[in-house]
């Protein structure tokens, strides 16, 4: 029973030293979603393409390739592991504001998807996207909200179908009293 102890504490210890952590959630508070990314890097190298070429172990190589992409495509499309290239694909998605790397996405659910959509839309400030590419009732009304505030435009709330979230927005954008 104590050898066991041992070894599950070792475990707990080396694997305590993992600092990368993929985290999509939403922030039920605030009612808005939020995909979080965070990449951690406790060590002080610094990435460079030839650095992640040479590493020897694909998920290493995927994980340094990520830290290095800096909204670079052609990075991303190096990357073997497809939830990694995934985060790589959104990121790149958001920052060009280009839907179209969204469908560049693999192995991924259709709610992950309208997820980049969802970046992007808010990224370009552009309905349109919420209109045509995102199916999940939720998320469009999300969409419409986040960027009815960021453009301050309540006709933009008119197309909230949950009512609670539409009352919401005529609040953010001030519009309510008018």
């Amino acid at each position: 029973m104590r050898t066991n102890l041992i070894i599950i504490i070792f475990f707990v210890i080396a694997l305590s030293g993992c600092s990368e952590k993929y985290l999509t959630t939403t922030d039920m508070e605030e009612n808005k979603p939020n995909v979080i990314v965070t990449v951690t890097n406790t060590s002080t190298k610094k990435y460079t393409s030839a650095n992640c070429d040479n590493m020897s172990l694909y998920f290493e190589r995927d994980k340094c390739y990520l830290n290095l992409h800096n909204k670079n495509f052609s990075i991303c499309e190096k990357i073997k592991d497809s939830s990694i290239k995934n985060i790589c694909y959104g990121s790149v998605a958001e920052s060009e504001k280009n839907f179209s790397i969204c469908e560049k996405m693999i192995n991924c659910s259709k709610f992950e998807r309208e997820i980049c959509y969802y970046g992007v839309a808010s990224a370009k400030k552009d309905i349109s996207i919420c209109d045509h590419k995102i199916v999940d009732k939720n998320l469009k009304d999300r969409c419409y909200l986040s960027i009815a505030i960021s453009e301050n435009d309540s006709s933009i709330c008119d197309k909230i179908n949950d009512e609670s979230k539409k009352v919401e927005c005529q609040i953010e954008v001030g519009h309510w009293f008018n």
